[in-house]
C-alpha cells in the first residue's frame, strides 16, 4: 500500500529519489529561484502528511561555490 500511495509522489516532484522508507529531494541551487522551488517542493512533501524526521533533514552543499539555503518542513528551519 505504501509503494501506491508514495509512487504518485515522484510524478509530483520532478527531482525525488526513493528508498525504502528514505526519501532525498536534491536540487541545483543557482539563484533564489531555485530556493523558491526546493521549499515548494519540501512543502508538496507535508502536504501528503508524511511524517517526516526533523533530525534527520539536512541541506548538503556540493561544489566550489557554497550558497546560503535557508528552507522550513512543517515551519520548522531545516540546518543548513
Amino acid at each position: 500500500m505504501f509503494l501506491i500511495f508514495i509512487n504518485e509522489l515522484v510524478f509530483v516532484l520532478e527531482r525525488l529519489i526513493l528508498f525504502a522508507d528514505n526519501a532525498k529531494i536534491y536540487l541545483r541551487i543557482l539563484d533564489d529561484t531555485n530556493v523558491v522551488q526546493l521549499q515548494t517542493a519540501l512543502d508538496s512533501v507535508t502536504h501528503w502528511q508524511l511524517s517526516i524526521s526533523i533530525n534527520k533533514c539536512c541541506v548538503l552543499n556540493v561544489g566550489k561555490v557554497s550558497h546560503h539555503v535557508d528552507v522550513c518542513l512543517t515551519g520548522i528551519l531545516v540546518c543548513t
